[in-house]
């Protein structure tokens, strides 16, 4: 029940964690993000396959965790 819980803890963090990583990079780099718009490429191009990626490997890593949490928990 315990390790349940750390797992949604874990995966509400990650979501939070994106959603600031986003915001904070649009505000302070919005300049930089000219160069791309100049060779076409839009914010959500750049955005999508960068953030499908790194949710993919934690969801990823979070599966092989619990499978391996819950191999090694004591029946009870």
């Amino acid at each position: 029940m315990n390790g349940n819980f750390i797992l949604q803890v874990l995966f509400w963090f990650k979501i939070l964690t994106l959603a600031i990583t986003i915001y904070s990079i649009n505000v302070y780099k919005r300049n930089e993000f000219y160069y791309y718009k100049n060779l076409g490429l839009s914010k959500r191009m750049l955005w999508l396959p960068i953030l499908i990626f790194d949710f993919l490997l934690f969801l990823t890593a979070l599966i092989t965790l619990a499978s391996n949490l819950h191999e090694t928990l004591p029946r009870s």
